[in-house]
């Protein structure tokens, strides 16, 4: 389940679309491609490290990312850290140390790019060299929240600085950044600090590998003297967030979190003790934001602060709505959905707790009038609680989500029992199913799809197989759900039963999972008898069910006919009686199979394909294959008109489609010019072309 865009969105929600239903993994991939910064950002998110053990002790740290310059009128710097996701909003956090005998006036809280007395410039280095990065626009987010303050610096003392640079698509190819902070003497008070200050070039990895680099780091450094303040609620515009996104009657915790979430990844390097320390400290200081407060207190919680833990536990008491909400937020933050081993046992007791209390939530607000009061398990099911409790795989949730399953039929609950694997709830699940499949196809999507874990049941296959041929759903949603599940399990004794439903595209596609010779005559005497080959040159159209079912046919066949489905395949794409949509499915099975003879017609794609998940998908396969052919291919493709693709599905085509190449080429070839094509052709004719460590 994911939670809306209003919502706290869990790290690592992202990658675990293919957990929710395993044989989804193609929609996981295709929404890693529309949205590569939350990608980016959800895989490190994911790799969080667990304390070290004598068994498993932390990496060595690299010393250049604790390297210091030379001071400047006895201050010194270094870039203590980077957002972990460069391409959405990459600000930059700098360490400042007074190393003079006096105390420094030095600017301090969250930078812009420029602001009152002072700059912030950024450079990347690239393949080609140093480049500067360009100032941000006037509608930068960062920039809205920049917030200096002045911090009078001991000596000896530290002071972390945010730095908020604006985004650079030079940031995700970068092999190193330097940062340099100017404070002009005209600006500057009498005493106050004023200079040129540059910190040593920080060497870079991809952003993708980035955090392993720096899991040495996490939990040892000293937490600084002095820390710039966070976003407060009342900061994110009168309907809670600088793009106008949500409203005040949903709940705030999950605004605040967005809105601080690169400052939370950079206190994951410093002390636990000392940073649950500083945020009781800031909590209890605060009186008017209750999110915020709440923050403070999951930030103390995570870190095994017992207090922080108490005002969470003590929150979930309330039964208003909103704050309710907000609590169950900061409960999940807290838990970290176990990317750092084990659940804490007291959030997953609060969570189990949560859906067992009967206790009616009020609804207060303009917004919320007319709502009649809810249990507070009510609530807690349309939260993320029984998606974590299913990704963590506590057991300990299965009676009551087995209770839940047997009051109300909830397919939340249903979910998570699948994830979580549990044989005693395998009888509930096919009790539900039968009870409530006519429900609605959300109902049946989640049962089948939590049925379908329990492959190894021998009770599981016969009922959706019955199901799939009595049942009357309400439209055919239903039934394709139960076919991906069979499909899923490779379920054999499902295929009569599919072979009856070839009106589904769904399936079809379960049979070539399946992998039965049985289905084979039948597709082909479909494919001469009843399917009409579409027409060529037939404007786009992609409820077209007669050519979905033709497409996914041949792609069957070619999976069920041949020991090698690749020339089938390759035929297939260059059809022009496909439409431009109807060659995805085709590429992501080239991807999987990964051969070198499918690189000139992905190639093809790329030059001339109108969709835009298919050109993107097209971009990734390539990057998979070290080979001239694919990497001169993919150069040539910089010159590729992609303004003609469907502006519905890529709102920016040329932008996001040469950045696409750009990362498919780094990985092919290691070379970080970024979306420069001069700059790749000039490389490839020189050296790249030459270089055997690239086949054919």
């Amino acid at each position: 389940m994911m939670p809306s865009a209003t919502r706290f969105i869990p790290r690592g929600a992202m990658l675990s679309l293919s957990k929710i239903r395993p044989w989804r993994t193609k929609a996981c991939f295709l929404a890693c491609l529309a949205l590569p910064f939350l990608a980016a950002s959800c895989s490190k998110a994911t790799q969080t490290s667990v304390p070290a053990t004598a068994a498993q002790q932390p990496p060595p740290v690299d010393p250049a990312l604790l390297r210091w310059s030379e001071p400047v009128g006895g201050l010194r710097a270094r870039i203590e850290c980077l957002s972990e996701s460069r391409y959405y909003m990459p600000p930059a956090f700098i360490l400042l140390q007074n190393t003079s005998a006096a105390p420094l006036t030095i600017p301090g809280g969250t930078l812009g790019y420029e602001g009152p007395g002072y700059r912030v410039d950024v450079e990347w280095l690239t393949s080609a060299g140093w480049q500067k990065a360009p100032p941000p626009g006037p509608n930068d987010e960062g920039q809205k929240l920049a917030k200096p303050k002045q911090v009078t610096l001991p000596p000896g003392k530290t002071c972390l600085v945010q730095c908020n640079v604006g985004w650079c698509e030079l940031a995700e190819f970068a092999q190193a950044v330097r940062i340099t902070l100017t404070i002009t003497a005209s600006s500057a008070k009498p005493g106050n600090w004023a200079g040129r200050l540059e910190t040593p070039p920080r060497p870079l990895l991809p952003p993708d590998v980035e955090w392993e680099r720096e899991k040495g780091l996490v939990g040892t450094r000293p937490l600084p003297d002095y820390l710039p303040e966070f976003v407060h609620s009342d900061s994110l515009g009168p309907s809670g967030g600088i793009y106008g996104f949500g409203n005040r009657s949903e709940p705030s915790f999950g605004r605040v979190w967005s809105f601080n979430r690169e400052f939370l990844d950079a206190l994951k390097r410093y002390r636990p003790t000392e940073v649950g320390s500083e945020m009781m400290r800031r909590m209890r200081a605060e009186k008017r934001d209750l999110p915020l407060k709440l923050l403070y207190a999951a930030l103390a919680a995570e870190r095994g602060n017992a207090d922080g833990k108490a005002y969470i536990l003590d929150q979930l008491k309330v039964t208003r709505y909103k704050l309710l909400k907000d609590s169950f937020d900061a409960l999940f933050y807290c838990g970290d959905y176990g990317q750092r081993g084990p659940m804490p046992q007291w959030v997953s007791d609060a969570m189990i707790a949560a859906l067992g209390d009967s206790r009616l939530v009020v609804f207060t607000g303009k917004e919320m009038e007319g709502n009649e009061p809810e249990p507070v398990w009510s609530i807690a099911l349309s939260t993320e609680i029984p998606y974590i409790l299913g990704e963590t795989k506590v057991r300990e949730a299965v009676p009551v989500l087995m209770e839940l399953m047997r009051r109300h039929g909830s397919w939340a609950a249903a979910e998570a029992l699948g994830k979580i694997g549990d044989a005693r709830a395998v009888p509930i699940l096919l009790t539900a199913f039968e009870n409530h499949v006519r429900a609605s196809s959300r109902c049946v999507d989640s049962f089948a799809g939590a049925l379908a874990q329990f492959k190894d049941d021998a009770r599981v296959v016969p009922a959706l197989i019955e199901a799939l041929g009595k049942i009357e759903f309400k439209d055919e949603t239903g039934r394709d759900s139960i076919a991906e599940a069979l499909g899923y399990m490779k379920a054999k004794a499902a295929v009569p039963a599919l072979l009856k439903r070839l009106n589904s595209p769904e399936a079809i596609k379960a049979l070539g999972l399946i992998g039965d010779p049985r289905a084979i005559e039948p597709l082909r005497r479909l494919l001469v008898t009843e399917l009409r080959e579409p027409p060529i040159g037939q404007e786009d159209n992609e409820h077209t069910a007669g050519l979905a079912r033709w497409t996914e046919t041949r792609i069957t066949l070619a999976r069920l006919e041949n020991a090698d489905p690749v020339p089938a395949l390759c035929e297939l794409m260059i059809d022009p009686r496909l439409y431009d949509h109807n060659r995805y499915e085709i590429v992501i099975e080239l991807t999987e199979l990964r051969d070198p003879r499918a690189v000139p017609f992905l190639l093809r794609v790329v030059k001339s394909n109108r969709d835009g998940f298919t050109v993107h998908a097209a971009i990734h396969a390539l990057g998979e294959f070290k080979r001239k052919d694919a990497v001169a291919g993919l150069i040539e493709c910089f010159d590729v008109d992609f303004k003609r693709m469907n502006p519905n599905k890529d709102a920016d085509p040329m932008r996001n489609c040469r950045r696409a190449i750009a990362k498919s080429l780094y990985k092919m070839t290691g070379q970080t010019f970024g979306p420069d094509p001069q700059a790749w052709r000039t490389w490839w004719a020189k050296e790249g072309c030459n270089d055997p460590a690239f086949g054919p």
